[in-house]
């Protein structure tokens, strides 16, 4: 599964305030087979365009960049955040993000 950098930064932060040990981030990590890349160009582009429409939702930039890698890569955006359902990326009348929200 791809992802960048900032949303393994932000998984992390997530487990940990969860009571995750340190030390068993690791195997948490690996056993997710993630593939860490890049953000290229269009897609801080595309990041920073999002902002306009999903200002009144609240998304960060880290949210942002999330959908971005998504629709770019015709992927799906796996959160537990509900505002995202919200987003026009979810719209299924654009070429979208797919947007799956799951509970934790």
């Amino acid at each position: 599964m791809p992802a960048r950098r900032n949303q393994l930064a932000e998984l992390v932060s997530k487990v940990i305030e969860r009571g995750l040990p340190a030390d068993e981030v690791p195997i948490l990590v690996s056993s997710l087979n993630l593939e860490i890349i890049p953000l290229t160009q269009e897609q801080a582009e595309l990041t920073g365009i999002l902002r306009q429409t999903t200002r009144h939702l609240g998304l960060s930039l880290g949210d942002r960049a999330c959908l971005a890698l998504a629709k770019t890569l015709g992927g799906m955006a796996i959160t537990a955040d509900r505002p995202w359902q919200r987003s026009t990326l979810a719209s299924p009348s654009s070429a979208s993000a797919r947007i799956r929200t799951d509970t934790a």
